[in-house]
């Protein structure tokens, strides 16, 4: 991640998510994952990523398992390779019931 994936502010925003949902607080988590059209039209790839597969987690610990599979398709989906991201959206799709 660049310098512009730090100013933009969706940094912050990942790494709160990320505090919330390391404590249970799903919903939260989730809501804090909230984005500006400003941040929506500047969010990078690699944060993207990182956004739907949070985001994904989240709705998986709430049951949504609609709204976790429209998440991981949008990673494994996406129009540029990412190894990584794919690999954790796959086996997270398998635990779908």
């Amino acid at each position: 991640m660049g310098l512009f994936d730090f100013l933009n502010g969706i940094n912050l925003k990942i790494k709160e998510a990320k505090s919330l949902y390391n404590r249970g607080l799903y919903r939260e988590a989730s809501n804090a994952l909230d984005f500006s059209e400003i941040q929506k039209m500047t969010i990078s790839k690699e944060q993207f990523l990182e956004v739907m597969y949070i985001s994904a987690m989240c709705h998986f610990e709430l049951g949504e398992y609609e709204v976790t599979r429209v998440c991981l398709d949008q990673i494994i989906n996406y129009p540029d390779f990412n190894h990584n991201y794919i690999s954790k959206a796959e086996a997270l799709m398998k635990q779908l019931p």
